[in-house]
């Protein structure tokens, strides 16, 4: 998967990196790290990446001339930190950030919960430290709310109806930003009137 994936977006290396942190914060899994099987998935991995990497070099590293232009264009690296942030309340919403925080913290003292909850954690904390776009971690989010709906069973029933409740209704709310639902105009309109704010009109416009 890592090698495939690596021909289409280098950030696959974020979630090599991810699985590795993953593997090494469960003890019982820290053993496989020792047999061969890893190191021949690396070297299989780079072995269907090194097409893609000669192509790169023969053309004068395009992937990474495109990258630094981005970089470029997104602006210094403290506020595309910060945007990436921000961003979070619309693309996933104050409900979904808690219920992936309960997964979190439940699934830490959790052997096998810890192994998934540090992965997708890593995965998400590299993507913002390097600036990425605020929502190429969304392919780590469904394994957070996983767990803190696994979490959410020991809860009250009232505790549970009011949080799906919340998910829900900021779903609802955010249905114009998120979904084609407004009309060109509409839609300029909202941003004109300041929802999302001006850091978020430019995904959402």
């Amino acid at each position: 998967m890592i090698g495939v994936g690596l021909e289409l977006k280098w950030t696959m290396l974020v979630v090599a990196a991810a699985v590795a942190a993953g593997t090494l914060a469960a003890p019982d899994l820290r053993g496989a790290l020792a047999s061969g099987w890893p190191a021949a998935g690396a070297a299989l991995a780079l072995a269907l990446w090194l097409p893609n990497l000669a192509r790169q070099a023969r053309h004068g590293w395009p992937t990474l001339a495109f990258i630094q232009g981005n970089r470029r264009a997104d602006g210094p690296w403290g506020p595309r930190v910060a945007e990436f942030a921000v961003v979070q309340l619309a693309v996933v919403g104050v409900p979904l950030l808690f219920l992936a925080a309960v997964g979190l913290a439940a699934a830490w003292p959790d052997p096998v919960g810890r192994p998934v909850a540090v992965a997708a954690g890593a995965a998400i904390v590299a993507l913002a430290a390097i600036g990425a776009k605020p929502y190429y971690h969304g392919a780590f989010l469904p394994l957070l709310f996983a767990l803190g709906a696994v979490a959410t069973d020991g809860w009250r029933p009232a505790d549970r109806t009011a949080l799906v409740v919340a998910v829900l209704a900021w779903g609802a709310a955010t249905v114009p930003l998120t979904l084609p639902v407004l009309s060109p105009a509409t839609a300029g309109t909202v941003v004109a009137l300041g929802y999302p704010p001006a850091e978020l009109a430019r995904y959402f416009a």
